[in-house]
């Protein structure tokens, strides 16, 4: 079995056209948003995400070359991987857009900085990084290769958790008690598991 993504040029344009759309969606999302007041401290951990992204996109890519754990399916592999890219990324924006001002791609502190518990951050406190990591499950299926679903999501999941530790000590430390409470009532990445 092949991957179709990785041997047609058809099916390698069209993954190609989604990934590019998604990567200029997040570079224009990067415009500066360093305010005034703004409270950037060191984040070892935006270089620890990056790399974990490219790890996983890389061994994905080198599964998918090599047909390891291929499951096959063709263009309705695309289709549904595609599908679930797109709803990932979509819920990805829909989380950036619920923070606004507040949303930045370092863990920094602002002036007025709270807790908000609208849209998706009424279940989840990341919920940015878990459209990103269904995003990145549906360009492993697209490829059609279960190795490299385990490598697109369980390579940058790494890179997420630390993230997630250092994000998660950095609002504790300035939000207190607000935030302590939002994280009792909500979970990290899965509704009702984590």
């Amino acid at each position: 079995m092949r991957s179709l993504v990785v041997h047609n040029k058809t099916a390698g344009g069209v993954f190609n056209g989604f990934v590019f759309a998604w990567a200029a969606v997040e570079l224009l999302s990067r415009v500066p948003r360093f305010r005034e007041g703004m409270r950037r401290s060191a984040d070892p951990t935006f270089f620890i995400v990056g790399v974990s992204i490219y790890g996983g996109v890389s061994l994905a890519f080198l599964a998918a070359r090599h047909r390891l754990w291929m499951f096959g399916g063709g263009w309705l592999s695309i289709v549904v991987g595609l599908t679930v890219f797109v709803s990932g990324v979509t819920f990805r924006l829909w989380a950036m857009a619920n923070l606004g001002r507040l949303f930045t791609f370092h863990v920094m502190l602002q002036p007025g900085h709270r807790v908000v518990t609208s849209g998706p951050y009424r279940l989840l406190r990341h919920p940015s990084y878990t459209g990103a990591l269904i995003a990145l499950l549906g360009l492993g299926i697209a490829l059609e290769s279960g190795l490299a679903v385990l490598a697109f999501v369980g390579v940058p999941l790494i890179g997420f958790l630390i993230r997630i530790a250092h994000e998660e000590r950095t609002l504790r430390a300035a939000l207190g008690a607000d935030y302590e409470a939002y994280a009792a009532r909500t979970s990290r990445l899965i509704p009702g598991v984590w």
